[in-house]
C-alpha cells in the first residue's frame, strides 16, 4: 500500500486501487496456478491501476482547469467506485447465497478456497463434468441475480478497468 500511496499520493485512491487490484485476482483467480511469479504478476496489476487512477485523475483535474477558465460552475464529483464496489460485493454474495447448497458448495470450494476443478470433484466424489457444469450453473446464477439486481454492467466494469 505503501508504494500506491507513493505513486498516488492519496490514500483513499491506495485503498481503491487495493480494492480494484483484489476484484482483477479474484475474476482471474483460474489463472493463478499457471502463473509462476503470482506476486510480481499482482503487483504489476496494483500498479497498473495506480497508473489508470493518476490518468483520470489528470483528466478530471484538465476539465476542472477548461471549466475555471471558462467561469462556468465545477462539475459534482461521482460517488467513489468504492461505494460501487461495496454494493457489487454484497450482490453477489446475495446470489451466492441463494445458490442451492450443492452448487454454493462446489462453487466455494472453487472460488474461495481455490481448489481445481479436479480436486472438488475427488473430494467429494463426483465426475469432473459434474464439477463444471455445476460450476458453470453456479456462474450463470450469479449473473442473473446481477443482471436482475442491474449490477451486470457494474461488474463488467471493474474487470475492464
Amino acid at each position: 500500500m505503501t508504494y500506491l500511496v507513493r505513486l498516488t499520493k492519496t490514500e483513499a485512491g491506495a485503498d481503491e486501487m487495493i480494492q480494484n487490484t483484489f476484484i482483477r485476482v479474484w475474476l482471474a483467480r483460474a489463472k493463478l496456478a499457471d502463473i509462476e511469479t503470482p506476486d510480481k504478476w499482482i503487483f504489476r496489476l496494483a500498479t497498473n491501476e495506480a497508473y489508470s487512477f493518476l490518468r483520470v485523475r489528470a483528466r478530471h483535474e484538465e476539465v476542472l482547469a477548461a471549466v475555471r477558465a471558462e467561469g462556468g460552475p465545477e462539475p459534482v464529483l461521482q460517488p467513489s467506485d468504492t461505494t460501487a464496489y461495496r454494493e457489487l460485493k454484497a450482490a453477489i454474495a446475495e446470489a451466492i447465497a441463494r445458490l442451492p447448497g450443492r452448487r454454493r458448495q462446489i462453487y466455494l470450494m472453487s472460488r474461495e478456497r481455490g481448489m481445481r476443478q479436479q480436486q472438488i470433484a475427488d473430494e467429494l466424489g463426483i465426475a469432473l463434468s459434474t464439477v463444471k457444469n455445476t460450476l458453470g450453473e453456479a456462474m450463470e446464477a450469479i449473473r442473473q441475480h446481477l443482471t436482475v439486481r442491474g449490477l451486470l454492467m457494474l461488474a463488467v466494469l471493474f474487470t475492464l478497468r
